[in-house]
């Protein structure tokens, strides 16, 4: 009813009440021509600021602009090929970013859940050489961390004092004269010295051996790694016999973490391919690593694919049985030209891009696109290498394109 009430809001008319209604530009322009106040003064950015005089924007500081004529002439700029043109200060101003369009290889993520595991490779048991009876456990309960070297168990082996007594009778039969050359002595002493030294004992105790003076009873048992306890299978005074596991150590320094992809992403995941792995535990923090097993099966009721990660865990943040967020690299094997993801426009069944034509003019190009690549497009046509595409600031271009013509820039559809 009141066709020069114009305001950014909604709201009412302040003469006559009833509900304002939502129009576009062109018909705001045509209103105010039709009113005779095309030669007003409005802001590229706040169309809805209208003032008879020169000034500054109210809302977001820029100069007005005298909009005379400018709805007449709309129809006949949109037909022809459009160049907007901004001053450095307004681009400043609107934070417009070019980028060129590059020729390189694309990489794509694969976004999914893993379940961090101990690396089996990393798994160690811990057997007793000899069968005996343990007398004393230094390690009595699971999660100790323990270095290479630690005592684990003390274990007395009767067979073992046996194997050493019969070194013994055998050396001194070494030394004497036409004795220690033959070659059954020998060879009998050298396969009761390796023995000796596959139970446990070490070079310096068998030194002592040698001397006659002692004998040992007992033999104590080494970590053979540095690692975590995660399984502990006999008390003290238990009886073991040879090559029965005792304890079960894990080096968590690398960790295993299992995920799961479907089968339509398997495409480029092979052994060596880039992971990282955050976990909500660590805000910010990502552990990088790198595919080392894709299994040659699908789950058929899932129809998934398991993928194997293998990656360091310094300060032991991560724990066999964790959830973390995966994200697997992929790359796309050929070069491609690419455009930044941030300067599309999506208008319908239309990918605008702004092309800067000179150092304040840019026009917008239709592009047709091919695979996502991370935050890169394939350009498939309408862009050439090295041009300057707006990477930022494009849709405040395209504000100001609709502006001036009075509906969408270069013809394309309203976003």
């Amino acid at each position: 009813m009141h066709p020069e009430i114009v305001r950014d809001k909604p709201g009412n008319c302040p003469i006559c009440g009833m509900n304002l209604e939502k129009k576009t530009i062109a018909e705001t322009l045509a209103v105010a021509a039709a009113a005779g106040q095309s030669d007003d003064y409005t802001c590229s950015m706040h169309p809805a600021v209208s003032s008879d005089k020169p000034g500054a924007c109210p809302v977001c500081g820029m100069v007005l602009e005298k909009r005379s004529g400018l709805f007449a002439s709309s129809a006949q700029a949109a037909e022809e090929k459009f160049q907007l043109t901004l001053p450095a200060d307004k681009q400043v101003l609107a934070n417009v970013a070019t980028t060129k369009a590059e020729v390189r290889r694309l990489e794509r993520s694969i976004l999914t859940v893993g379940t961090v595991e101990a690396s089996e490779q990393r798994l160690y048991r811990v057997p007793s050489r000899v069968p005996g009876r343990i007398e004393k456990l230094f390690v009595d309960y699971i999660g100790t961390f323990v270095n290479k070297g630690d005592p684990l168990f003390v274990i007395y082996s009767p067979e073992l004092v046996t194997a050493q007594k019969e070194y013994l009778l055998h050396l001194p039969n070494s030394k004497m004269p036409g004795m220690g050359d033959s070659p059954s002595d020998t060879g009998f002493l050298a396969a009761a010295r390796e023995r000796l030294l596959l139970w446990g004992i070490t070079p310096e105790q068998l030194a002592f051996i040698e001397t006659g003076d002692t004998i040992y009873t007992r033999l104590t048992i080494y970590s053979p790694r540095t690692g975590i306890v995660i399984a502990r299978n006999k008390l003290a005074g238990s009886y073991v016999t040879e090559g029965e596991a005792v304890y079960d150590i894990a080096d968590l320094s690398a960790v295993w973490v299992w995920a799961e992809i479907y089968e339509y992403e398997i495409a480029g995941v092979s052994v060596g391919a880039p992971v990282s792995v955050s976990s909500p535990a660590y805000p910010g923090k990502k552990l990088s690593g790198s595919v080392s097993f894709v299994s040659p099966e699908v789950n058929k009721e899932t129809r998934t694919i398991r993928v194997r990660a293998e990656l360091e865990n310094p300060g032991l943040l991560l724990k066999p049985g964790m959830y973390v967020d995966v994200d697997i690299k992929v790359q796309t094997g050929k070069r491609v030209l690419a455009i930044p993801i941030s300067s599309v426009l999506q208008t319908g069944n239309r990918q605008i891009v702004w092309v800067k034509a000179g150092s304040t003019t840019f026009e917008p190009r239709a592009v047709a696109l091919g695979v996502r690549g991370g935050d890169w497009w394939e350009a498939l046509s309408g862009i050439h290498e090295g041009e300057e595409v707006v990477s930022s600031g494009g849709y405040l271009l395209d504000s100001e394109a609709q502006f001036r013509l009075g509906k969408p820039a270069a013809g394309h559809g309203g976003h």
